[in-house]
């Protein structure tokens, strides 16, 4: 979809590919996400705690991989649709 750069926190995100399916999508495997934001005091990368520094995060997350009561889980038909639409307004965009 696309890059983006820009100030954050120090810290990392990993990504890999799990040998599994999520409910839903039994013909394709899952893509893991860890993020390690280290723990401190707000400094010159972390956003600002106002209106708009707290809202610099906005893609919806999949936080558990079988059904339950929360917007968090699978199966969710409209997710990669919402994801998509949350890229494009951040301005991450097929080329």
């Amino acid at each position: 979809m696309g890059e983006k750069h820009g100030n954050q926190p120090p810290g990392s995100m990993e990504w890999g590919v799990l040998d599994r399916s999520l409910p839903g999508h039994q013909n394709y495997r899952t893509i893991q996400i860890v993020y390690n934001i280290h723990s401190g005091i707000q400094g010159s990368g972390t956003p600002p705690s106002w209106v708009r520094g707290r809202r610099s995060w906005n893609i919806p997350h999949k936080t558990e991989i079988g059904p339950s009561n929360t917007s968090h889980s699978y199966p969710d038909s409209g997710y990669l649709n919402r994801v998509i639409r949350e890229l494009e307004a951040l301005g991450v965009v097929e080329e």
